[in-house]
């Protein structure tokens, strides 16, 4: 065996070594994705909250349609189900927690 075929073999190693990690920092990806959902969640809400919410309102007398869809919008129905057993599940399966904060009575002051 000369030595570029050794080179060509130890390259060969290398970079399979490369393709074998891949599935796993895939995983590690993932992971850290999936757990920055709930803080990019949170500053959605935030969002809608402070700045958005308050927008609309504006327009409660001029277009109370918008106004009332947006807010039956804002409303969030979380009906799945679970398949895990969990405290947070309703007798019927429906989940007790929504996500997102909305203002129960949609109120400009007025």
């Amino acid at each position: 065996m000369d030595s570029n075929r050794i080179n060509e073999i130890l390259q060969l190693i290398v970079e399979s070594a490369a393709f074998i990690g891949k599935p796993r920092n895939a995983i590690v990806e993932r992971k850290n994705l999936t757990k920055s959902l709930g803080t990019k969640a949170a500053e959605i809400d935030r969002l809608l909250l402070e700045r958005v919410d308050n927008m609309v309102r504006l327009f409660k007398r001029s277009n109370q349609n918008f106004f009332n869809e947006y807010f039956a919008a804002r409303k969030v129905m979380n009906l799945g189900v679970r398949h895990q057993g969990s405290p947070d599940n309703s007798i019927d399966g429906s989940s007790t927690i929504s996500f997102g904060t909305v203002p129960i009575e949609p109120d400009d002051g007025n």
